[in-house]
């Protein structure tokens, strides 16, 4: 897909430099459409099964909880710009050791933060949920 934008767009290139940096920026955006598109569906079948199943009281309010802190927000908001490790949400928060753990597994216990395949942190489709839920109630 990549490979035709690119020869359709080739006449701005003027080095095999150039050509290279337009290839690789193709092929990241290709990713990350992929990756949204993921997201995307995933997102929709949690919004169906959300619906299917009414969450019980209990439930709602440990979901609630889970965002309920600045610092578990601050966290979802770094985890939304992509994928990071301990240290880096560390150097974020500014919070170090069982404090930061505490909150993430608050976040991993909700759904809304989950290890990715390499260990780090990422933000799951929930968690991209509640995320937009807090902008909106920002604004």
């Amino acid at each position: 897909m990549h490979v035709e934008a690119l020869e359709k767009h080739s006449d701005g290139c003027k080095d095999e430099n150039c050509m290279k940096n337009a290839f690789e920026v193709f092929k990241l955006l290709e990713k990350l459409i992929e990756n949204s598109e993921r997201t995307f569906e995933k997102r929709g079948e949690l919004i169906r099964g959300l619906n299917a199943e009414r969450l019980k009281e209990e439930e709602i309010a440990e979901k609630i909880s889970a965002v309920s802190n600045a610092v578990r927000i601050k966290i979802l908001e770094a985890l939304f710009k992509g994928e990071r490790s301990y240290a880096e949400l560390e150097r974020i928060t500014g919070i170090k050791g069982g404090h930061l753990q505490f909150h993430l597994k608050k976040l991993i216990k909700a759904g809304y933060a989950a290890r990715g395949l390499r260990g780090d942190y990422v933000i799951t489709a929930e968690g991209l949920g509640i995320l937009k839920l807090i902008f909106e109630l920002g604004d």
